[in-house]
Protein backbone atom coordinates (compact mmCIF):
# COMPACT_ATOMS: atom_id res chain seq x y z
CA UNK A 1 0.00 0.00 0.00
CA UNK A 2 2.86 2.29 0.84
CA UNK A 3 4.07 1.61 -2.35
CA UNK A 4 1.43 2.46 -4.62
CA UNK A 5 0.73 5.63 -2.38
CA UNK A 6 4.50 6.61 -3.49
CA UNK A 7 4.25 5.63 -7.00
CA UNK A 8 0.74 7.71 -7.69
CA UNK A 9 2.55 10.49 -6.12
CA UNK A 10 5.39 10.18 -8.17
CA UNK A 11 3.11 9.74 -11.00
CA UNK A 12 1.29 13.24 -10.24
CA UNK A 13 4.28 15.04 -9.92
CA UNK A 14 5.37 13.89 -13.17
CA UNK A 15 2.72 14.52 -15.38
CA UNK A 16 2.75 18.28 -13.39
CA UNK A 17 6.58 18.76 -14.42
CA UNK A 18 5.67 18.28 -17.94
CA UNK A 19 2.59 20.11 -18.47
CA UNK A 20 4.48 23.06 -16.67
CA UNK A 21 7.20 22.57 -19.36
CA UNK A 22 4.89 22.53 -22.35
CA UNK A 23 2.99 25.74 -21.16
CA UNK A 24 4.56 28.06 -23.43
CA UNK A 25 1.74 30.61 -22.72
CA UNK A 26 3.98 31.07 -19.30
CA UNK A 27 6.83 32.63 -21.91
CA UNK A 28 4.98 35.51 -23.30
CA UNK A 29 5.85 38.66 -21.17
CA UNK A 30 3.44 41.23 -20.53
CA UNK A 31 4.59 45.24 -20.20
CA UNK A 32 2.28 47.97 -19.36
CA UNK A 33 2.97 51.13 -20.85
CA UNK A 34 0.10 53.34 -18.76
CA UNK A 35 1.33 56.73 -20.35
CA UNK A 36 0.11 55.42 -23.75
CA UNK A 37 -2.18 53.29 -22.54
CA UNK A 38 -0.77 50.22 -23.98
CA UNK A 39 -0.30 46.65 -23.39
CA UNK A 40 2.42 44.82 -24.97
CA UNK A 41 2.80 41.05 -24.81
CA UNK A 42 6.05 39.17 -26.81
CA UNK A 43 7.20 35.72 -26.85
CA UNK A 44 10.86 35.43 -26.25
CA UNK A 45 12.97 37.18 -28.28
CA UNK A 46 14.98 35.14 -30.85
CA UNK A 47 15.72 35.38 -35.31
CA UNK A 48 11.85 35.12 -35.27
CA UNK A 49 9.53 36.67 -32.62
CA UNK A 50 5.41 38.18 -31.94
CA UNK A 51 4.47 41.01 -30.45
CA UNK A 52 0.64 41.89 -29.52
CA UNK A 53 -0.41 46.05 -29.06
CA UNK A 54 -3.33 45.75 -26.71
CA UNK A 55 -5.28 49.39 -26.82
CA UNK A 56 -8.82 50.51 -26.13
CA UNK A 57 -8.88 50.55 -29.95
CA UNK A 58 -7.91 47.46 -30.83
CA UNK A 59 -5.25 44.91 -31.15
CA UNK A 60 -1.94 44.80 -33.71
CA UNK A 61 0.37 41.67 -33.71
CA UNK A 62 3.50 42.08 -35.67
CA UNK A 63 5.97 39.82 -36.52
CA UNK A 64 9.84 40.73 -35.62
CA UNK A 65 12.84 38.80 -37.66
CA UNK A 66 16.52 39.35 -36.25
CA UNK A 67 19.75 37.99 -37.27
CA UNK A 68 23.30 39.01 -36.95
CA UNK A 69 25.77 39.55 -40.31
CA UNK A 70 30.17 40.02 -40.08
CA UNK A 71 29.19 42.81 -42.48
CA UNK A 72 27.07 45.73 -43.26
CA UNK A 73 24.30 46.46 -45.88
CA UNK A 74 22.00 49.28 -45.30
CA UNK A 75 20.08 48.64 -48.51
CA UNK A 76 19.09 44.95 -47.22
CA UNK A 77 15.62 43.77 -47.96
CA UNK A 78 13.70 40.39 -47.67
CA UNK A 79 12.18 38.38 -45.27
CA UNK A 80 11.04 34.90 -45.98
CA UNK A 81 9.94 32.11 -43.42
CA UNK A 82 9.97 28.72 -45.20
CA UNK A 83 7.15 25.99 -44.45
CA UNK A 84 7.23 22.30 -44.11
CA UNK A 85 4.82 21.74 -46.66
CA UNK A 86 6.92 24.05 -49.07
CA UNK A 87 4.89 26.92 -48.91
CA UNK A 88 6.95 29.81 -48.72
CA UNK A 89 5.77 33.10 -46.76
CA UNK A 90 7.68 36.47 -48.01
CA UNK A 91 7.89 40.35 -48.10
CA UNK A 92 10.54 40.49 -50.82
CA UNK A 93 10.17 44.31 -50.81
CA UNK A 94 10.39 44.92 -46.74
CA UNK A 95 13.25 46.98 -45.88
CA UNK A 96 15.60 45.69 -43.45
CA UNK A 97 16.97 47.69 -40.81
CA UNK A 98 20.98 47.45 -40.04
CA UNK A 99 22.87 48.58 -37.31
CA UNK A 100 26.23 47.99 -36.16
CA UNK A 101 26.73 46.33 -32.44
CA UNK A 102 30.35 45.28 -31.97
CA UNK A 103 33.43 43.93 -33.39
CA UNK A 104 31.97 40.41 -32.06
CA UNK A 105 29.25 40.20 -33.71
CA UNK A 106 29.20 42.86 -36.46
CA UNK A 107 25.90 43.80 -37.66
CA UNK A 108 22.25 43.72 -36.39
CA UNK A 109 19.94 43.55 -39.34
CA UNK A 110 15.85 43.63 -37.95
CA UNK A 111 12.45 44.03 -39.70
CA UNK A 112 9.07 44.32 -38.29
CA UNK A 113 5.80 43.69 -39.86
CA UNK A 114 2.47 43.82 -39.06
CA UNK A 115 0.39 41.05 -39.98
CA UNK A 116 -2.99 40.80 -40.66
CA UNK A 117 -5.51 37.62 -39.34
CA UNK A 118 -4.83 35.25 -42.53
CA UNK A 119 -1.14 35.54 -41.88
CA UNK A 120 -1.82 34.89 -37.89
CA UNK A 121 -3.61 31.78 -39.16
CA UNK A 122 -1.04 30.46 -41.18
CA UNK A 123 2.07 30.78 -38.37
CA UNK A 124 -0.61 29.57 -35.59
CA UNK A 125 -0.81 26.30 -37.75
CA UNK A 126 2.42 25.85 -40.36
CA UNK A 127 5.16 24.35 -38.97
CA UNK A 128 8.35 26.60 -39.94
CA UNK A 129 11.85 25.19 -41.06
CA UNK A 130 13.94 28.27 -41.64
CA UNK A 131 13.65 31.64 -41.75
CA UNK A 132 15.39 34.04 -43.94
CA UNK A 133 16.75 37.27 -43.35
CA UNK A 134 17.59 39.56 -46.36
CA UNK A 135 20.43 36.95 -47.22
CA UNK A 136 21.14 35.17 -44.12
CA UNK A 137 19.00 31.78 -43.56
CA UNK A 138 18.29 30.62 -40.26
CA UNK A 139 17.54 26.63 -39.67
CA UNK A 140 14.28 26.13 -37.59
CA UNK A 141 14.54 23.55 -34.92
CA UNK A 142 11.44 20.95 -34.37
CA UNK A 143 11.62 22.27 -30.80
CA UNK A 144 11.25 25.61 -31.52
CA UNK A 145 8.80 24.94 -34.42
CA UNK A 146 6.76 23.83 -31.99
CA UNK A 147 7.44 26.88 -29.70
CA UNK A 148 6.74 29.62 -32.13
CA UNK A 149 3.04 27.69 -33.01
CA UNK A 150 2.15 27.81 -29.44
CA UNK A 151 4.14 31.12 -28.77
CA UNK A 152 1.58 32.47 -31.79
CA UNK A 153 -2.07 30.58 -30.72
CA UNK A 154 -1.45 32.34 -27.41
CA UNK A 155 -0.61 35.55 -28.06
CA UNK A 156 -3.68 35.46 -30.82
CA UNK A 157 -6.12 34.37 -27.65
CA UNK A 158 -4.94 37.43 -25.82
CA UNK A 159 -8.06 39.96 -25.75
CA UNK A 160 -6.89 42.32 -23.48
Amino acid sequence: MKNTCIITAFIICFFSIAKAQTDYCQDITKTIDSAKNIIIYDSPATYLSISKDVTNYGNNTSLYFHTTKKDADYEAYGEYIFFADGTIWKKEGAHVDCSYIDSQFGYRYSASKLIEDDEIALLKTKRIIKVQIFDVVIPVTDEYATKFMAYMNCIDAIKK
